[in-house]
């Protein structure tokens, strides 16, 4: 589907000015499969600032209907766990924090990669969102954070595709690096979209929202 924003632009039309009406649009794709549950939004700064606004539209909407039966959504960006291994390994010994966020409950081919200490954990409190920090002594540096220490490895990987989140802290740094800053993009020509083979745009939406 399509979200559109109204505003008014200036043109030029026989040597006069006037003011238009205009209808920017951003595309919405959803998945509500229980194996897959994906959202994609496009970018168009024309229509929509940034891809949060559509995402808050989209939120408020859905809340408001869910609600009526006593349930609840939220929708956050999956980021690229690659780059925050490279950014890791880059500064391996100038780690001073990592601060990972995951959210609970989640889809179940994701949740083998999660320890099942901090499963339970979570669990048993009902925590809908927990949030770990790993600290370094004050005159030190974190320790063993590599993708072979595999209980990190899987909270990093639960975060990234379960709509998460890694802070990490780094020596000589005064802000942290977030994994808000990699979200994941898709580059798809709008064509595909709209074209007129039909196999061809239900293909590439199942292949956004795989």
């Amino acid at each position: 589907m399509k979200i559109a924003n109204s505003k008014t632009t200036e043109i030029v039309e026989d040597f006069e000015k006037r003011v238009v009406e205009t209808h920017p649009y951003e595309y919405i794709l959803i998945n509500n499969d229980n194996t897959v549950q994906r959202i994609a939004v496009s970018t168009d700064n024309k229509a929509f600032s940034s891809t949060n606004v559509v995402k808050n539209i989209l939120l408020k909407l859905l809340d408001k209907e869910l609600s009526k039966y006593g349930l609840s959504i939220k929708i956050e960006a999956e980021f690229d766990e690659v780059a925050i291994w490279r950014t890791i390994t880059t500064h391996r010994e100038e780690l001073k924090s990592i601060q990972i966020k995951y959210i609970k409950p989640n889809l179940a081919n994701i949740s083998a990669s999660l320890d099942q200490a901090f499963k339970d954990f979570s669990n048993g409190l009902n925590s809908q969102e927990s949030t770990l920090e790993f600290k370094a002594p004050s005159e030190g540096t974190l320790e063993n954070i590599n993708e072979n220490n595999t209980t990190l490895k899987g909270m990093v990987q639960y975060a990234a595709q379960g709509g998460g989140s890694v802070k990490i802290s780094i020596k000589g740094y005064s802000k942290k690096v977030s994994s808000k800053q990699n979200p994941i993009e898709i580059g798809i020509d709008e064509l595909t979209l709209e074209g007129p083979n039909g196999k061809e745009v239900i293909d590439a939406v199942k292949n956004i929202l795989k």
